[in-house]
């Protein structure tokens, strides 16, 4: 008996010496930009997350405290969308020096749609899929949770932006795939939440394929969705927040580009915002991996340029730059890809790609982070960009 009590303390002693290593870990791959002084950027780079549920549905939180977590993130906006939500929306507003959205989320036909417009809040029975003045809303497929997209649903909609990536359906994958890391993870979440999920996180090859085909049939935006409830386990009447929403917004989000600053007034900030979306000025990033601000890319044509979501004529000075913000510190490739296909790859944290051909570009910039035993370096994608729409 003593023997057991004494394996018993001697793998709860090594436990916790692993968990204060795994609490000192953070990921180091992107120093620190050094800023110029009057320096005016390309564009304003404003963090978004998408489809975060409160207290009127499935969430824990109410919209206060879900922007307090949001600001300790560093994101700039949040869009709620409680699920089937009856009743009028409150208006957009800023709690917190976050901008708190209001959209609708409405099951129709087992698909989830995410309806977002600035002024039309009041809901109606008869509000379905398509709208009736789409112009007013910026629309999103919602992944479902516990299955992959029906294809032919999301083709024969008329949505402006699809979640590629939903972090409750990461989780779910991870379940699937390996119980025993789900579980390993769960164990050192209260050690670094941040590095918890983010090893679980899977290249999303299904919903890239479907994000690349849908692309070429016509203009689409790249989505990623916290699906942030932080009401996961329950205890009685008490729930164990897991993931909370302040580890939720930690890991990624959705970068809007702005070509001017936002004022702080919401009633023209939200508009600004929704025409960028609407735009597709948009890219997503896992700030997990390290900050993102100041990444450019953008197509150079003589002296002209042209930007994400852009129709775009080819000519024979067709050229894609980029430039990340600073230099990696682990590997890294900024990849191009074409019409869903891998093309060519650069290694460098500044640089351009001479383009020769018509097609759909998009770039993805990977990095080779090492995470803690067990695990070891991996290859993980740290930005997703939205197309180029590059024509004859």
């Amino acid at each position: 008996m003593n023997r057991i009590f004494l394996a018993l303390a001697c793998g709860l002693i090594g436990f916790v010496v692993y968990g204060f290593y795994i609490s000192q870990f953070e990921f180091a791959l992107i120093p620190n930009r050094k800023y110029t002084e009057n320096l005016v950027p390309l564009f304003y780079d404003y963090k978004i997350s998408f489809n975060i549920y409160t207290n009127l549905s499935t969430g824990s939180g109410d919209p206060t405290s879900i922007a307090q977590e949001a600001k300790k993130a560093r994101l700039n906006f949040i869009v709620l969308s409680d699920t089937n939500f009856t009743e009028s929306l409150e208006p957009d507003r800023y709690l917190s020096s976050v901008g708190v959205l209001s959209a609708y989320k409405i099951e129709q036909n087992s698909f989830n749609y995410i309806l977002y417009s600035p002024k039309n809040k009041s809901f109606s029975p008869g509000l379905t899929f398509p709208l009736s003045h789409p112009e007013n809303y910026f629309t999103i497929a919602g992944h479902p949770v516990t299955k992959n997209f029906d294809e032919s649903e999301v083709f024969n909609s008329s949505v402006n932006g699809i979640e590629v990536i939903n972090f409750k359906n990461v989780i779910q994958k991870s379940w699937q795939n390996s119980k025993l890391s789900t579980i390993w993870s769960l164990l050192y979440y209260p050690f670094n939440p941040r590095l918890a999920l983010m090893r679980l996180y899977k290249e999303p090859t299904e919903e890239l394929e479907l994000f690349d085909k849908l692309s070429q049939k016509r203009k689409i935006s790249f989505i990623c969705g916290a699906e942030a409830t932080a009401r996961a386990v329950p205890f009685a009447n008490w729930f164990v927040k897991f993931p909370s929403y302040e580890s939720s917004f930690d890991i990624a989000s959705q970068h809007v580009m702005l070509e001017s600053e936002l004022i702080g007034d919401m009633n023209v900030d939200n508009e600004k915002l929704l025409q960028a979306l609407k735009n597709h000025r948009s890219y997503v990033a896992f700030d997990a991996l390290g900050n993102s601000d100041g990444f450019e890319t953008y197509v150079i044509q003589k002296n002209h340029k042209s930007f994400l979501g852009d129709d775009i004529k080819l000519d024979s000075k067709t050229k894609i730059y980029y430039k990340l913000p600073s230099e990696p510190t682990a590997f890294y490739e900024v990849v191009l890809y074409k019409n869903g296909t891998r093309l060519d790859h650069l290694n460098a944290f500044e640089g351009v790609f001479n383009i020769k051909n018509p097609g759909v570009y998009r770039l993805q910039v990977r990095l080779s982070p090492r995470f803690p035993l067990p695990d070891s370096i991996k290859w993980i994608t740290w930005i997703y960009t939205n197309n180029f729409y590059i024509k004859e």
